[in-house]
């Protein structure tokens, strides 16, 4: 359901935040649910896009390897630092609510920013 919203208003953060502020459960099972959730949207993503590729063939182009190359060294270092805050989160709800409620107002700017470039 978090995908469909998603890709049906082209942000796939806030469907699953709006999902986690309404959820009262540990923070251990919010984060496994965040992750069953985004293993499986992108699971279907790179199912479609390499069905999508083999028509269009448009998957990577050479002139985009900078990009490439800072998203796969950065994504580790952006997991390690997440595990270390998440451990250091206290299981308090009204935290978890703040912190997502946080993220949904970062959401909303970042799309009104784009909206004028």
């Amino acid at each position: 359901m978090s995908g469909f919203f998603g890709g049906l208003c082209g942000i796939r953060g806030p469907p699953i935040i709006i999902f986690f502020l309404h959820l009262t459960c540990p923070k251990a099972v919010q984060k496994g649910t965040g992750a069953a959730i985004t293993f499986v949207n992108v699971s279907m993503r790179v199912i479609y896009y390499a069905i999508d590729s083999t028509q269009s063939q448009t998957l990577f182009h050479a002139d985009k390897w900078p990009l490439y190359l800072g998203v796969c060294l950065s994504s580790p270092i952006g997991v390690w630092v997440g595990g270390k805050l998440f451990d250091r989160m206290k299981d308090s709800q009204a935290m978890m609510k703040t912190i997502l409620a946080f993220l949904l107002v970062l959401c909303g700017i970042s799309l009104i920013i784009s909206a004028w470039f």
